[in-house]
């Protein structure tokens, strides 16, 4: 399974960009800017609260989803040592 972020501003075109891909939507947005964060450490109580609960709801919807909705299976690549290159 992977996870991916997307920006505000491309959220309304990721249905019809990733509908191929078997993509399933969390909605839920945290926004940040320098005031919350000190020393390069986020300080601020309620941008770390709703992380916190984005974070809760992606565990809880990777732990939900059948392993046969995660896509497809990586391919086989055979390895082969270096002398029979």
């Amino acid at each position: 399974m992977y996870l991916l972020a997307l920006s505000g501003g491309l959220r309304p075109r990721s249905k019809t960009l990733l509908g191929g891909f078997r993509v399933y939507g969390i909605p839920g947005a945290v926004y940040a800017n320098n005031d919350h964060y000190s020393d390069d450490a986020l300080v601020h109580e309620g941008i770390i609260e709703r992380l916190d609960e984005l974070a809760r709801a992606v565990v809880e919807f990777a732990e939900r989803v059948p392993r046969s909705l995660v896509g497809a299976r990586p391919p086989h690549i055979p390895r082969r040592a270096l002398a029979d290159r």
